[in-house]
């Protein structure tokens, strides 16, 4: 069950990687370069670098956090847990 909550986290990551770096990157390229041409006191500067810093910290996040709520959820016995439920 743990393999598989931490799958579940890092697959998630993966596809939010996945999106980030090629459509709202993407996106944001496409909306940075259409505002630098109508205002001429505005420089464009774009970089993915941001998004690319965040990813491993995502990736801690999102591989913990299933793993320590399913230690946290364990500690009880079954008949204990459908009993509060």
């Amino acid at each position: 069950m743990r393999g598989t909550l931490f799958f579940e986290g890092v697959s998630y990551t993966a596809l939010t990687a996945a999106f980030t770096l090629t459509f709202g990157l993407g996106g944001g390229w496409l909306i940075t370069r259409l505002i630098a041409g109508q205002v001429w006191f505005f420089k464009e500067s774009f970089t993915p670098l941001p998004a690319i810093f965040c990813l491993p910290l995502l990736l801690a996040v999102c591989a913990a956090a299933p793993i320590i709520c399913h230690a946290k959820l364990n500690r009880e016995s079954v008949v204990e847990r459908l009993r509060v439920e």
